[in-house]
Protein backbone atom coordinates (compact mmCIF):
# COMPACT_ATOMS: atom_id res chain seq x y z
CA UNK A 1 0.00 0.00 0.00
CA UNK A 2 1.93 2.79 -1.25
CA UNK A 3 0.83 6.13 0.64
CA UNK A 4 2.39 9.18 1.15
CA UNK A 5 1.71 12.17 3.96
CA UNK A 6 2.28 16.27 4.04
CA UNK A 7 3.34 17.60 7.05
CA UNK A 8 4.22 21.52 7.93
CA UNK A 9 3.65 21.79 4.01
CA UNK A 10 6.71 19.07 3.12
CA UNK A 11 6.11 16.36 0.91
CA UNK A 12 7.13 13.21 2.65
CA UNK A 13 6.98 11.46 -0.05
CA UNK A 14 10.13 13.19 -0.99
CA UNK A 15 13.36 10.49 -1.57
CA UNK A 16 14.99 12.56 1.19
CA UNK A 17 12.72 10.92 3.54
CA UNK A 18 13.63 7.86 5.50
CA UNK A 19 10.69 5.18 4.76
CA UNK A 20 10.35 2.26 6.97
CA UNK A 21 8.72 -0.69 5.68
CA UNK A 22 6.33 -2.58 7.71
CA UNK A 23 3.78 -5.50 7.18
CA UNK A 24 0.53 -4.85 8.60
CA UNK A 25 -1.56 -8.01 9.30
CA UNK A 26 -4.74 -6.79 9.39
CA UNK A 27 -4.30 -4.87 5.80
CA UNK A 28 -2.12 -8.03 4.51
CA UNK A 29 -0.23 -6.20 2.17
CA UNK A 30 3.51 -4.30 2.39
CA UNK A 31 3.49 -0.50 2.49
CA UNK A 32 5.55 2.24 3.44
CA UNK A 33 4.81 4.08 6.15
CA UNK A 34 5.77 8.13 6.11
CA UNK A 35 5.42 10.40 9.12
CA UNK A 36 1.58 10.87 10.14
CA UNK A 37 0.37 14.12 10.88
CA UNK A 38 -0.60 14.37 14.89
CA UNK A 39 -4.21 15.48 15.59
CA UNK A 40 -5.39 17.73 18.10
CA UNK A 41 -7.88 20.75 18.31
CA UNK A 42 -4.46 22.93 17.64
CA UNK A 43 -3.46 20.85 14.96
CA UNK A 44 -4.56 21.92 10.91
CA UNK A 45 -7.27 19.53 9.64
CA UNK A 46 -5.93 16.24 7.54
CA UNK A 47 -7.08 15.47 4.41
CA UNK A 48 -7.47 11.84 3.23
CA UNK A 49 -7.11 11.83 -0.12
CA UNK A 50 -7.77 8.23 -2.20
CA UNK A 51 -6.51 8.45 -5.69
CA UNK A 52 -7.26 5.21 -8.24
CA UNK A 53 -4.08 5.62 -10.22
CA UNK A 54 -0.86 8.08 -10.74
CA UNK A 55 -0.18 6.24 -14.45
CA UNK A 56 -0.58 9.10 -16.73
CA UNK A 57 0.83 12.51 -16.43
CA UNK A 58 -2.80 13.92 -16.43
CA UNK A 59 -2.88 11.95 -12.74
CA UNK A 60 -0.07 13.19 -11.08
CA UNK A 61 -0.79 16.87 -12.44
CA UNK A 62 -4.70 16.27 -10.51
CA UNK A 63 -3.00 15.06 -7.35
CA UNK A 64 -0.65 18.33 -7.05
CA UNK A 65 -4.03 20.08 -7.54
CA UNK A 66 -5.24 18.62 -5.04
CA UNK A 67 -2.52 19.05 -2.59
CA UNK A 68 -2.19 22.43 -3.74
CA UNK A 69 -5.64 23.55 -2.83
CA UNK A 70 -5.56 21.53 0.09
CA UNK A 71 -2.81 23.26 1.12
CA UNK A 72 -4.36 26.50 0.08
CA UNK A 73 -6.84 26.09 2.67
CA UNK A 74 -4.37 24.91 5.63
CA UNK A 75 -4.77 21.30 5.29
CA UNK A 76 -2.41 18.72 5.43
CA UNK A 77 -2.57 15.64 3.38
CA UNK A 78 -2.39 12.00 3.41
CA UNK A 79 -1.81 10.52 -0.09
CA UNK A 80 -2.89 6.61 -1.49
CA UNK A 81 -2.69 5.22 -4.55
CA UNK A 82 -5.20 1.84 -5.46
CA UNK A 83 -3.65 1.19 -8.84
CA UNK A 84 -7.44 0.32 -9.64
CA UNK A 85 -7.36 -2.30 -6.91
CA UNK A 86 -10.97 -1.97 -5.24
CA UNK A 87 -10.15 -4.12 -2.49
CA UNK A 88 -6.79 -2.73 -2.12
CA UNK A 89 -8.52 1.23 -2.02
CA UNK A 90 -10.96 0.04 0.48
CA UNK A 91 -7.98 -1.28 2.80
CA UNK A 92 -5.99 1.87 2.52
CA UNK A 93 -8.98 4.34 3.05
CA UNK A 94 -9.11 1.75 6.39
CA UNK A 95 -5.75 2.57 7.10
CA UNK A 96 -6.49 6.66 6.67
CA UNK A 97 -9.15 6.56 9.01
CA UNK A 98 -7.48 4.77 12.02
CA UNK A 99 -4.73 7.61 11.05
CA UNK A 100 -7.36 10.32 12.09
CA UNK A 101 -7.99 11.79 9.14
CA UNK A 102 -10.87 14.19 9.19
CA UNK A 103 -12.23 14.13 5.43
CA UNK A 104 -11.30 11.97 2.15
CA UNK A 105 -11.80 13.04 -1.10
CA UNK A 106 -11.34 10.42 -3.37
CA UNK A 107 -11.51 8.92 -7.04
CA UNK A 108 -13.24 5.54 -7.56
CA UNK A 109 -11.17 2.78 -8.75
CA UNK A 110 -14.48 0.09 -9.42
CA UNK A 111 -17.78 2.05 -10.14
CA UNK A 112 -19.34 -1.34 -7.74
CA UNK A 113 -16.38 -2.16 -6.17
CA UNK A 114 -15.01 0.52 -4.59
CA UNK A 115 -18.08 1.69 -2.53
CA UNK A 116 -16.88 0.36 0.52
CA UNK A 117 -14.31 2.95 0.67
CA UNK A 118 -18.04 5.94 1.67
CA UNK A 119 -19.02 3.12 3.57
CA UNK A 120 -15.94 3.03 5.87
CA UNK A 121 -16.29 6.95 5.56
CA UNK A 122 -19.76 6.56 6.58
CA UNK A 123 -19.29 4.54 9.65
CA UNK A 124 -16.38 6.21 10.72
CA UNK A 125 -18.10 9.90 10.72
CA UNK A 126 -15.68 11.15 8.11
CA UNK A 127 -17.25 13.74 5.59
CA UNK A 128 -16.25 11.90 2.00
CA UNK A 129 -15.90 13.65 -1.67
CA UNK A 130 -15.91 11.63 -4.71
CA UNK A 131 -14.56 12.87 -7.98
CA UNK A 132 -14.01 12.42 -11.60
CA UNK A 133 -15.92 8.85 -11.59
CA UNK A 134 -18.89 8.02 -9.83
CA UNK A 135 -19.39 5.47 -7.43
CA UNK A 136 -22.85 3.35 -7.23
CA UNK A 137 -23.60 3.92 -3.31
CA UNK A 138 -25.39 6.51 -1.43
CA UNK A 139 -22.80 6.43 1.23
CA UNK A 140 -20.94 9.38 -0.76
CA UNK A 141 -21.33 12.53 0.51
CA UNK A 142 -20.87 14.68 -2.58
CA UNK A 143 -19.39 13.53 -6.42
CA UNK A 144 -17.95 16.25 -8.04
CA UNK A 145 -17.98 14.97 -11.97
CA UNK A 146 -18.46 16.13 -15.41
CA UNK A 147 -21.35 16.24 -17.40
CA UNK A 148 -19.63 14.50 -20.62
CA UNK A 149 -23.00 13.80 -22.33
CA UNK A 150 -24.24 17.32 -22.64
CA UNK A 151 -20.25 18.56 -23.38
CA UNK A 152 -20.74 16.12 -25.95
CA UNK A 153 -23.62 17.46 -27.08
CA UNK A 154 -22.46 20.96 -27.65
CA UNK A 155 -19.12 20.05 -29.32
CA UNK A 156 -21.20 18.25 -32.38
CA UNK A 157 -23.32 21.20 -32.11
CA UNK A 158 -20.47 23.42 -32.91
CA UNK A 159 -19.10 20.78 -35.49
CA UNK A 160 -22.19 21.02 -37.17
CA UNK A 161 -22.61 24.40 -37.15
CA UNK A 162 -18.52 24.32 -39.28
CA UNK A 163 -19.97 21.82 -41.62
CA UNK A 164 -22.85 24.14 -42.65
CA UNK A 165 -20.41 27.55 -42.61
CA UNK A 166 -17.95 25.78 -44.60
CA UNK A 167 -19.99 23.76 -46.92
CA UNK A 168 -23.31 25.68 -47.09
CA UNK A 169 -25.30 22.30 -45.45
CA UNK A 170 -25.14 19.20 -43.15
CA UNK A 171 -24.11 16.98 -45.16
CA UNK A 172 -21.60 14.38 -46.28
CA UNK A 173 -19.66 11.86 -43.96
CA UNK A 174 -18.45 12.15 -40.09
CA UNK A 175 -16.03 10.02 -38.97
CA UNK A 176 -16.35 9.26 -34.93
CA UNK A 177 -13.55 8.00 -33.31
CA UNK A 178 -14.01 6.57 -29.76
CA UNK A 179 -11.15 4.76 -27.33
CA UNK A 180 -13.63 2.19 -26.18
CA UNK A 181 -17.51 2.67 -24.97
CA UNK A 182 -17.14 0.10 -21.98
CA UNK A 183 -15.75 3.45 -20.26
CA UNK A 184 -18.23 5.15 -18.65
CA UNK A 185 -17.48 8.84 -20.16
CA UNK A 186 -16.61 7.34 -23.52
CA UNK A 187 -19.90 6.11 -23.60
CA UNK A 188 -21.38 9.06 -22.46
CA UNK A 189 -19.82 11.67 -25.33
CA UNK A 190 -20.77 8.66 -27.88
CA UNK A 191 -24.45 9.31 -26.74
CA UNK A 192 -23.67 13.43 -26.54
CA UNK A 193 -22.36 13.04 -30.45
CA UNK A 194 -25.25 11.00 -31.51
CA UNK A 195 -27.90 12.84 -29.83
CA UNK A 196 -26.91 15.55 -32.23
CA UNK A 197 -26.23 13.63 -35.24
CA UNK A 198 -29.18 11.68 -35.53
CA UNK A 199 -31.10 14.99 -36.06
CA UNK A 200 -28.87 15.25 -39.74
CA UNK A 201 -30.53 12.39 -41.98
CA UNK A 202 -28.22 14.11 -45.08
CA UNK A 203 -25.15 12.75 -42.65
CA UNK A 204 -23.78 9.28 -42.72
CA UNK A 205 -21.55 8.90 -39.32
CA UNK A 206 -19.02 6.20 -39.24
CA UNK A 207 -18.41 5.23 -36.05
CA UNK A 208 -15.39 2.75 -35.00
CA UNK A 209 -13.16 1.99 -31.83
CA UNK A 210 -9.62 1.94 -31.87
CA UNK A 211 -8.98 0.62 -28.09
CA UNK A 212 -6.97 3.84 -27.06
CA UNK A 213 -4.34 2.76 -29.68
CA UNK A 214 -2.67 5.53 -31.58
CA UNK A 215 -1.63 3.04 -34.45
CA UNK A 216 -5.01 1.27 -34.41
CA UNK A 217 -6.63 4.71 -34.96
CA UNK A 218 -4.25 6.10 -37.66
CA UNK A 219 -4.95 2.07 -39.56
CA UNK A 220 -8.86 1.97 -38.92
CA UNK A 221 -9.07 5.82 -40.17
CA UNK A 222 -7.18 4.76 -43.48
CA UNK A 223 -9.52 1.82 -43.74
CA UNK A 224 -12.59 4.06 -43.28
CA UNK A 225 -10.80 6.65 -45.85
CA UNK A 226 -10.68 4.01 -48.61
CA UNK A 227 -13.90 2.71 -48.02
CA UNK A 228 -16.11 5.85 -47.38
CA UNK A 229 -14.00 8.60 -49.38
CA UNK A 230 -12.59 11.56 -47.44
CA UNK A 231 -15.38 12.79 -44.32
CA UNK A 232 -15.78 15.72 -44.25
CA UNK A 233 -14.97 16.08 -39.95
CA UNK A 234 -13.71 13.82 -37.63
CA UNK A 235 -14.80 13.71 -34.13
CA UNK A 236 -13.05 12.30 -31.51
CA UNK A 237 -13.71 14.02 -28.20
CA UNK A 238 -13.61 11.75 -25.45
CA UNK A 239 -10.89 10.46 -26.92
CA UNK A 240 -7.46 11.64 -25.42
CA UNK A 241 -4.95 12.20 -28.50
CA UNK A 242 -6.44 9.83 -30.69
CA UNK A 243 -7.42 12.97 -33.19
CA UNK A 244 -3.72 13.25 -33.89
CA UNK A 245 -3.60 9.88 -35.14
CA UNK A 246 -6.73 10.63 -37.48
CA UNK A 247 -4.76 13.25 -38.82
CA UNK A 248 -1.55 11.23 -39.57
CA UNK A 249 -4.12 8.89 -41.75
CA UNK A 250 -5.40 12.33 -43.69
CA UNK A 251 -1.96 13.22 -43.94
CA UNK A 252 -0.99 10.06 -45.72
CA UNK A 253 -3.69 10.30 -47.61
CA UNK A 254 -2.91 13.56 -49.00
CA UNK A 255 -6.31 14.81 -47.28
CA UNK A 256 -5.07 17.15 -44.67
CA UNK A 257 -5.43 20.79 -45.08
CA UNK A 258 -5.71 23.63 -42.52
CA UNK A 259 -8.23 25.57 -41.37
CA UNK A 260 -9.59 28.06 -44.25
CA UNK A 261 -8.72 25.70 -46.76
CA UNK A 262 -11.82 25.01 -48.70
CA UNK A 263 -10.99 20.94 -48.67
CA UNK A 264 -10.16 21.21 -44.49
CA UNK A 265 -11.60 18.37 -42.85
CA UNK A 266 -12.81 19.65 -39.54
CA UNK A 267 -11.18 17.97 -36.54
CA UNK A 268 -12.71 17.93 -32.87
CA UNK A 269 -10.46 16.14 -29.91
CA UNK A 270 -9.42 16.77 -26.58
CA UNK A 271 -6.94 18.98 -24.28
CA UNK A 272 -4.16 17.49 -24.66
CA UNK A 273 -1.05 19.02 -25.33
CA UNK A 274 -0.68 17.19 -28.29
CA UNK A 275 -3.93 18.45 -29.74
CA UNK A 276 -3.34 22.31 -29.16
CA UNK A 277 -0.28 21.77 -30.56
CA UNK A 278 -2.38 20.61 -33.84
CA UNK A 279 -4.74 23.71 -33.14
CA UNK A 280 -1.66 25.38 -33.05
CA UNK A 281 -0.66 24.43 -36.46
CA UNK A 282 -4.10 25.06 -38.07
CA UNK A 283 -5.61 21.37 -38.38
CA UNK A 284 -7.42 21.19 -35.00
CA UNK A 285 -11.06 23.24 -34.58
CA UNK A 286 -12.71 22.18 -31.39
CA UNK A 287 -11.31 20.58 -28.61
CA UNK A 288 -12.67 20.82 -24.88
CA UNK A 289 -11.31 20.83 -21.30
CA UNK A 290 -12.67 18.82 -18.15
CA UNK A 291 -10.99 22.32 -16.51
CA UNK A 292 -8.74 19.73 -14.03
CA UNK A 293 -8.01 22.27 -12.02
CA UNK A 294 -11.55 22.66 -10.47
CA UNK A 295 -11.91 18.91 -9.95
CA UNK A 296 -9.21 19.08 -7.56
CA UNK A 297 -10.60 22.39 -6.04
CA UNK A 298 -14.15 21.28 -5.70
CA UNK A 299 -14.22 18.25 -3.70
CA UNK A 300 -11.25 19.77 -1.82
CA UNK A 301 -13.54 22.36 -1.02
CA UNK A 302 -16.68 21.12 -0.15
CA UNK A 303 -14.59 18.27 2.03
CA UNK A 304 -12.99 21.12 4.46
CA UNK A 305 -16.56 22.40 4.39
CA UNK A 306 -17.65 19.08 5.93
CA UNK A 307 -15.14 19.14 8.00
CA UNK A 308 -15.79 22.19 9.56
CA UNK A 309 -19.47 22.72 9.49
CA UNK A 310 -20.72 19.50 8.85
CA UNK A 311 -22.36 17.79 6.17
CA UNK A 312 -25.48 18.21 6.32
CA UNK A 313 -25.06 21.90 6.89
CA UNK A 314 -23.08 22.07 3.41
CA UNK A 315 -25.44 20.16 1.63
CA UNK A 316 -28.27 22.14 2.30
CA UNK A 317 -26.58 25.00 0.93
CA UNK A 318 -26.28 23.66 -2.24
CA UNK A 319 -28.77 24.42 -5.43
CA UNK A 320 -31.76 22.14 -5.64
CA UNK A 321 -31.33 19.15 -7.37
CA UNK A 322 -32.21 20.10 -11.20
CA UNK A 323 -30.84 23.48 -11.15
CA UNK A 324 -27.35 24.48 -11.86
CA UNK A 325 -24.34 24.96 -9.95
CA UNK A 326 -22.20 28.61 -10.22
CA UNK A 327 -19.44 30.63 -8.35
CA UNK A 328 -22.16 33.23 -6.81
CA UNK A 329 -23.47 30.00 -5.08
CA UNK A 330 -20.36 28.95 -3.41
CA UNK A 331 -19.78 30.86 -0.13
CA UNK A 332 -16.21 31.79 -0.98
CA UNK A 333 -13.86 33.01 -4.02
CA UNK A 334 -11.83 30.04 -5.03
CA UNK A 335 -9.56 32.09 -7.29
CA UNK A 336 -8.86 34.35 -4.08
CA UNK A 337 -8.10 31.09 -1.96
CA UNK A 338 -6.08 29.88 -4.30
CA UNK A 339 -2.20 30.50 -4.40
CA UNK A 340 -0.05 31.45 -7.17
CA UNK A 341 2.06 28.48 -8.34
CA UNK A 342 5.08 29.15 -11.26
CA UNK A 343 3.80 32.22 -12.20
CA UNK A 344 -0.35 30.57 -12.57
CA UNK A 345 -2.77 30.81 -10.54
CA UNK A 346 -4.25 27.47 -11.41
CA UNK A 347 -8.04 28.40 -11.13
CA UNK A 348 -7.81 32.18 -12.57
CA UNK A 349 -9.23 32.24 -16.10
CA UNK A 350 -11.32 29.38 -16.77
CA UNK A 351 -15.28 28.31 -16.45
CA UNK A 352 -16.30 25.21 -14.73
CA UNK A 353 -19.86 26.60 -14.67
CA UNK A 354 -23.05 25.83 -15.56
CA UNK A 355 -22.75 22.95 -13.19
CA UNK A 356 -25.69 20.56 -13.16
CA UNK A 357 -26.84 19.60 -9.53
CA UNK A 358 -28.62 15.78 -9.73
CA UNK A 359 -28.57 12.93 -7.60
CA UNK A 360 -27.32 9.39 -8.48
CA UNK A 361 -27.45 6.16 -6.23
CA UNK A 362 -28.84 8.19 -3.47
CA UNK A 363 -26.00 10.77 -3.02
CA UNK A 364 -25.90 14.47 -4.46
CA UNK A 365 -23.95 15.38 -7.73
CA UNK A 366 -22.23 17.88 -9.05
CA UNK A 367 -21.50 17.60 -13.29
CA UNK A 368 -19.37 20.72 -14.46
CA UNK A 369 -20.06 21.87 -17.46
CA UNK A 370 -16.30 22.48 -18.83
CA UNK A 371 -14.99 24.44 -21.78
CA UNK A 372 -14.63 24.57 -25.49
CA UNK A 373 -11.41 25.07 -26.85
CA UNK A 374 -10.95 26.96 -30.36
CA UNK A 375 -8.42 28.58 -32.27
CA UNK A 376 -9.38 32.12 -31.82
CA UNK A 377 -11.27 31.62 -28.44
CA UNK A 378 -14.89 32.34 -30.58
CA UNK A 379 -17.05 29.45 -31.69
CA UNK A 380 -20.60 28.65 -33.45
CA UNK A 381 -23.43 26.81 -32.29
CA UNK A 382 -23.43 27.34 -28.82
CA UNK A 383 -23.40 30.27 -26.71
CA UNK A 384 -21.37 31.36 -23.48
CA UNK A 385 -24.66 30.70 -21.15
CA UNK A 386 -23.44 26.79 -21.91
CA UNK A 387 -20.14 26.63 -21.59
CA UNK A 388 -17.52 28.50 -22.18
CA UNK A 389 -14.48 28.93 -24.45
CA UNK A 390 -11.18 29.42 -24.83
CA UNK A 391 -8.31 30.08 -27.25
CA UNK A 392 -6.17 26.78 -27.48
CA UNK A 393 -3.20 29.11 -26.13
CA UNK A 394 -5.03 30.58 -23.06
CA UNK A 395 -2.72 29.99 -19.82
CA UNK A 396 -5.42 28.98 -18.14
CA UNK A 397 -5.83 25.86 -19.57
CA UNK A 398 -4.63 22.62 -17.70
CA UNK A 399 -2.10 21.42 -20.50
CA UNK A 400 -0.64 25.42 -21.00
CA UNK A 401 -0.11 25.36 -17.34
CA UNK A 402 1.91 21.64 -17.17
CA UNK A 403 4.28 23.26 -19.90
CA UNK A 404 4.65 26.08 -18.43
CA UNK A 405 5.21 24.95 -14.33
CA UNK A 406 7.01 22.12 -16.70
CA UNK A 407 9.43 25.33 -18.00
CA UNK A 408 9.78 26.19 -14.24
CA UNK A 409 11.22 23.59 -13.06
CA UNK A 410 8.22 21.44 -12.14
CA UNK A 411 8.77 17.97 -13.35
CA UNK A 412 5.51 16.14 -11.96
CA UNK A 413 4.26 16.51 -16.09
Amino acid sequence: MAYSNKKGLTKIYAAIIVTIIIVASVVGVVYWQMTTPSQSTDEPLVLGISMHTLGTSWHTALLEYLEWFAEDLGMETIVTNAEYDPALQIQQVDYLISSGIDGLVWVASDTEAAAGVATRCKEAGVPNVEFNEDCNTPDIDLTITVGYQRIASLMTKAMVAEMAEQHGEVSGVVFEIYGGLETPFTALMHAGFDEIMSQYPDVTVVSYDVNWDDATCQQKTSEMIDAHGKPVAIFGGGSGPLANAALAALKAADMAYTVGDPNHVILVGDCTADFLATMEEGYGDIGYTEVEQYYAALPVYYCWQMMKNGVDSVKAELPPVGSDLYPENIPDDLVALSQERYGVNPLEGIQWWPAAMSEYCGHLRISMAGSLITIDGTIKGVTADEIGVVAYNDPSLYANQAKLMEANGFGGF
